[in-house]
């Protein structure tokens, strides 16, 4: 457990949440799929490459009755993710400093064990270790979230990642490496004499290779030493030898073959029943797939292949789907929900499943119990549910969830769903906007964009302590101290910087308006 300085000391690799990662939404799979997992507000969480705690960090501070552990090898990220701790005074996450493979002796067991964009990124005799110890640290109802890169996707990538560490194998500056891979790749798709498969290929790995916010990923991916894709199904029976099997995947919705063609969707179908992993095998054979986030579970516990819609009514619901024109309620009468900000699209013509997706899209980014869902129904439908009524609704929230329309949950993720007396925001959304950052950490998980100089500063007055007046006397004496924010005459509109805050789901929840913690 000695601290070793590695490439992640050299050049930062600042870590961020991982939404698939959050342990509510791995426990609502796990129970689809036939297991009872622990519940996130109690659970014990281990991450084998935690960096700086940028995806720990934040699951503690909404889940405080449950407890994290995070190890890495790299001294200065660990050291900086125990600053942000010590800032934030959460007492249920620990960042070690460590080798993941040889862990101390004292390692409990786990309810959910995290390892993302380690895997592939590791020798042989390290992946080996890593899923040793997941196996060896998982509880019996556990469930291991491995991130990794695959065939045949990253046969495309490795051709771009072998020009770039030829062009830079002898630079050893960082900034310089990845200043030159990123012109070797622009020198060789800028010279494509006409257009075709290859300039299109080099094309789109010239523009993943120019964004500003993945250096640190084209560092420490593209030209580390190791990088190295497996297949599927290389994988499945690599953890296989360690005992564990495989679950699900993490984004559930890439397992989804409604949109293929009807023949290879049929023939997915039906393979799926009589060999789930040969089924994704193909899938990925159809999609290139290049990334996955698979999840593993204890080889000895019984998995169902398919989703146990039961499971559903047993779980919390979110969808942002809102419907086209006016929606008619009626029998028989079909409606298409589209995804705000996306392709998605479903349609049905069941009354109580009309109304249900029509008021979760009211609420979004709020989430509901199937109970509470049915009950909102109800009162659009105008009449109490069947029992075929809650059948259908579990069999749509499953196919919407299974589309990546909906979002099902063991118990919704807590955040205020609106501005309160004394609002108070994240206090990891605001220890992030005082460093500057413009992508912010928020209570769902995610990272949302906040580059409005009004709602930044409106972040930081949101500590629980002012009312909706002092909020606004102070911002509007901020904004006039900032001309070249707001012009002088301009007033300031708190409410909806307020709502939009909240839509943003970065306003904890509180109680008698005092703060959360």
């Amino acid at each position: 457990m000695t601290a070793t300085m590695t490439a992640y000391d050299h050049v930062a690799y600042p870590g961020y949440p991982i939404p698939h990662a959050h342990p509510g939404r791995l426990a609502a799979i796990a129970a689809l799929h036939g297991l009872d997992p622990a519940p996130p507000s109690c659970c014990r969480v281990l991450e084998l490459g935690a960096g700086d705690g940028g995806n720990l960090i934040p699951l503690a501070y909404v889940l405080p009755g449950a407890t994290f552990l995070g190890i890495d090898l790299a001294p200065t990220p660990v050291e900086r993710g125990r600053q942000c701790i010590a800032e934030l005074g959460l007492t249920n996450v620990e960042l070690r400093c460590g080798d993941a493979t040889n862990p101390p002796t004292d390692l409990a067991s786990f309810d959910y064990i995290v390892v993302h964009g380690l895997y592939s990124w590791v020798p042989p005799l390290v992946r080996e270790r890593v899923l040793a110890v997941a196996r060896d640290h998982l509880a019996p109802n556990g469930v291991v979230y491995v991130s990794y890169n695959t065939y045949p996707g990253c046969h495309v990538r490795e051709m771009i990642r072998g020009m770039m560490r030829y062009h830079t194998r002898a630079m050893t500056e960082p900034r310089h490496r990845i200043d030159q891979a990123r012109a070797v790749v622009k020198f060789v798709a800028d010279g494509q004499v006409a257009p075709g498969a290859y300039a299109a290929v080099l094309r789109e790995e010239l523009n993943r290779a120019a964004y500003a916010e993945d250096e640190a990923l084209l560092f420490h991916d593209d030209l580390a030493e190791v990088s190295d894709p497996v297949w599927f199904h290389e994988f499945i029976d690599h953890a296989a030898h360690h005992g564990l099997r495989f679950l699900a995947e993490a984004s559930y919705h890439s397992s989804d073959v409604g949109h293929l063609p009807e023949k290879a969707r049929d023939t997915l179908l039906a393979l799926r029943q009589a060999d789930v992993v040969q089924a994704e095998q193909y899938l990925d054979f159809l999609t290139c797939r290049r990334f996955r986030r698979t999840l593993l579970c204890r080889q000895d516990v019984a998995v169902r292949p398919d989703a146990d819609p039961g499971r559903v009514r047993g779980m919390a619901a979110c969808c942002a789907a809102r419907p086209e024109g006016v929606p008619d309620l009626a029998p028989d009468v079909l409606v298409t929900f589209r995804e705000p900000d996306g392709d998605g699209r479903m349609t049905t013509d069941l009354p109580f499943a009309k109304a249900a997706v029509l008021h979760l899209g009211e609420c979004y980014p709020r989430g509901l119990r199937f109970e509470e869902l049915l009950i909102a129904a109800s009162a659009r439908v105008g009449r109490a549910p069947s029992d075929s009524d809650r059948e259908a609704l579990a069999e749509t929230l499953l196919t919407a969830f299974a589309g990546g329309m909906a979002e099902l949950l063991v118990d919704p993720l807590q955040f205020a769903r609106e501005a309160g007396p004394r609002p108070e925001a994240s206090a990891i959304a605001r220890r992030q906007v005082r460093a500057g950052d413009q992508m912010l950490t928020n209570l769902r998980h995610e990272r949302v964009k906040v580059d409005r100089p009004v709602a930044r500063q409106l972040l930081l007055l949101m500590d629980g302590t002012r009312d909706f007046t002092a909020l606004t006397d102070e911002l509007t004496k901020w904004a006039a101290s900032q001309p070249a924010v707001l012009a002088p005459a301009t007033a300031v509109q708190i409410g909806p910087e307020l709502e939009a805050l909240a839509r943003l789901a970065l306003i904890n929840e509180t109680t008698n308006n005092l703060p959360r913690r």
